[in-house]
């Protein structure tokens, strides 16, 4: 069923508000595609591409952005998921994070070339979620979201064994963070989220680039807070030089959208957790 439902939504020229005129054909058809997310690593091509409608329902592939520039793109988004899209989006990302999950499998190990291949299309899919739809998210979404990566990061960083856990730490920490941050224009800081980070991560510890790439965040803030300091009236930018070598992430906060008090409230959660965070590590070693 899944691998007819993915070919049929995936081929080209299949117009989705002619295959899905309501929101009820909506939930069908994702009902279908999001047990492809649960299938065993054997059937990577039909959890690729659910990966690949998802994208274009989610409005980040490419033929959509093209189209959100007014260059002769096509928004791929049905149309009568828009009038409710919030809660489309939070029930598409949470079947997505169902690839994280530990699964018995016959042939193909978790690990595999695959797997890692997959897991990170879907972090991709979620960094460009923030960055290029950050604006449009609810509160509900961006809290729905950051649970969702708590949940998925802790499943594969906090077993020292777990294979992906070493292919994929960098990019889930600096994901998580990148999300935080970016989140608060839109919804504050939430206390209770920030208690989840700090209880999670305590669990990843074991994992030097985890508190590596907690110091590039918390220096890049630092840094930042610093320039405010001294020029109260600058525009609030970060840069975060990421310890695996990856290209720095560089955004800036509109200070109508977030009080300096919100700013301050990150730095300092993430300053006294990562001290907490240190002091346990060099503890237990």
């Amino acid at each position: 069923m899944c691998s007819m439902v993915v070919g049929f939504l995936g081929a080209d020229g299949v117009d989705p508000v002619a295959v899905l005129p309501s929101g009820h054909h909506i939930r069908w058809a994702m009902e279908v595609l999001g047990h492809a997310f649960a299938l065993p690593m054997e059937d990577a091509d039909v959890i690729a591409g659910s990966l690949r409608i998802y994208e274009r329902w989610l409005g980040v592939d490419d033929a959509s952005l093209v189209a959100k520039g007014g260059k002769g793109g096509k928004d791929q988004r049905p149309a009568c998921m828009q009038k409710v899209e919030q809660t489309f989006i939070q029930d598409m990302l949470g079947q997505m994070t169902l690839l994280f999950e530990e699964r018995s499998t016959s042939g193909v190990a978790s690990g595999s070339v695959d797997a890692s291949v997959a897991k990170h299309v879907v972090l991709e899919t979620f960094d460009a979620l923030t960055k290029r739809r950050g604006a449009q998210l609810s509160p509900q979404t961006w809290d729905r979201m950051i649970r969702l990566l708590l949940g998925a990061a802790d499943g594969v960083l906090h077993n020292l064994r777990n294979v992906l856990g070493n292919q994929l730490c960098g990019q889930l920490v600096r994901l998580l963070f990148e999300v935080y941050l970016r989140s608060l224009p839109h919804c504050g800081p939430r206390g209770e989220l920030w208690s989840l980070l700090q209880k999670f991560s305590r669990r990843w510890i074991h994992r030097s680039l985890v508190i590596e790439q907690w110091n590039a965040v918390t220096l890049a803030l630092t840094k930042s807070l610093m320039r405010q300091i001294h020029v109260p009236d600058a525009a609030i930018g970060i840069e975060i030089v990421w310890a695996d070598s990856r290209q720095p992430s560089k955004f800036e906060y509109v200070i109508s959208l977030m009080s300096p008090r919100d700013y301050w409230f990150s730095w300092t959660e993430l300053v006294i957790d990562w001290i907490l965070t240190v002091s346990a590590t060099l503890f237990l070693v």
